[in-house]
């Protein structure tokens, strides 16, 4: 009989990338922002996610599941305000309602690190939002 094929599964946190930067539109417009500034938020670039997912698929991964995120959980202020500067615009108001998800944890992806990928292209939003801002957009 034959052994298992070994399951890996990759838990991916938001991904941004060119033409999928959060709340761009609102934030270009001056519009609020939903939800609380201070509540933390995981992301990952779809450059560096899309390579996570490349290496699990040539095998040899163990079985288990992996974060896939950047280096560092961020401030939603952090995030938009990043956005906004890279825009050129000034800094997002927020409107303290309820966001889509009204999450606040920290995802650690030390796994991911180990066994899947050492370096991301964007460790984080201050190499990631700007590269994603400066692609055109995909179709």
């Amino acid at each position: 009989m034959k052994a298992p094929c070994p399951v890996v599964v990759l838990r991916y946190a938001g991904l941004y990338g060119p033409g999928r930067v959060v709340r761009r539109q609102a934030i270009e417009h001056g519009e609020p922002v939903p939800g609380d500034p201070d509540r933390f938020l995981n992301l990952v670039h779809i450059d560096d996610a899309a390579l996570v997912a490349v290496v699990a698929l040539d095998g040899g991964t163990p079985a288990g599941t992996y974060n896939v995120a950047d280096e560092r959980p961020v401030r939603r202020r952090e995030y938009h305000g990043l956005v906004a500067e890279c825009l050129g615009v000034g800094p997002p108001a927020f409107d303290g309602s309820p966001a889509r998800d009204d999450a606040n944890k920290r995802v650690r992806n030390q796994l991911m690190h180990a066994y899947l990928i050492q370096e991301l292209t964007y460790p984080d939003i201050a190499t990631g939002v700007p590269a994603a801002l400066a692609s055109p957009d995909l179709p």
